[in-house]
């Protein structure tokens, strides 16, 4: 009798371990994203804004990350059929919607246009950049009235940060895209043109930036939960605030012509 109470004791207690194991395994979360600095790349500091922001408010829900560095077109199929959870920075679309979920809210991105400092383009409706040669990515969100404008001459090309070189060499007159990230590349790739280029105010369009989950890994409600809570308490605590004053002062720096106002 002893000996079979202490069997079923025995598995008991390994039942109880593996289940503490699995829920160990478990408490991690993969991402796959494309490098879109200073937002997200594999040779950043900490991998990069986004990054830490997802690492820390996870951190507060006892999760960890594990970061994988993809094309942007791979990831989407990656997370879509679940062999990664989620991309740690997107922007929301009701198409997207119908594959992913989305996490709350974490940050803004406005898209601006950049121009020559000797240009005096500016614009108060879409309409008044028809004359123009706009440099854009490919694949990339800008607006739901930009993207269907198909009377704009757009001019797409798969890295859109060489549009700068394009402006100054007079290609394109005009070039799209998020302002921080367009002043961390000028600032990195490009400080030979700083005192050539500025963006216009005001944005074309202010995004909100999500964590995309997968839909088709289990118990992935979770993991989204999990993010949005810390994400929480990162806000409530003064990290999340202390992150981007770091990454504002460190990475972005100051764009000697930061911004020509529209009239």
């Amino acid at each position: 009798m002893h000996t079979l109470i202490y069997s079923i004791i025995a598995i008991l207690l390994v039942i109880s371990n593996y289940a503490k194991a699995d829920d160990t395994v478990n408490k991690e979360v993969s991402m796959a994203g494309s490098p879109w600095e200073p937002f997200y790349g594999e040779k950043l500091i900490d991998h990069g804004l986004v990054s830490k922001i997802v690492v820390e408010a996870y951190k507060r829900s006892g999760y960890k990350v594990k970061f994988y560095f993809l094309t942007w077109a791979r990831c989407l199929l990656e997370v879509e059929f679940g062999r990664i959870d989620a991309t740690p920075i997107a922007y929301y679309t009701e198409e997207r919607a119908k594959k992913y979920f989305y996490s709350d809210p974490f940050m803004d991105s406005p898209i601006v246009f950049f121009k020559h400092i000797d240009s005096n383009i500016s614009w108060r409706s879409l309409r008044d950049l028809q004359p123009y040669r706009i440099g854009t990515g490919i694949g990339i969100v800008y607006s739901p009235d930009f993207d269907k404008a198909d009377f704009l001459n757009k001019i797409a090309i798969p890295d859109d940060t060489i549009n700068f070189q394009k402006i100054v060499l007079k290609r394109i007159d005009i070039a799209l895209i998020d302002k921080y990230v367009g002043i961390y590349q000028i600032n990195k790739k490009y400080p030979h043109l700083k005192d050539k280029l500025e963006y216009i105010t005001p944005p074309l369009y202010v995004h909100k930036l999500y964590v995309m989950f997968s839909r088709k890994v289990p118990n992935i409600k979770k993991k989204i939960k999990a993010f949005n809570d810390g994400y929480q308490a990162i806000l409530a605590d003064g990290t999340y605030q202390s992150i981007l004053k770091e990454y504002t002062s460190i990475q972005l720096n100051n764009h000697t012509h930061q911004e020509k106002q529209t009239k």
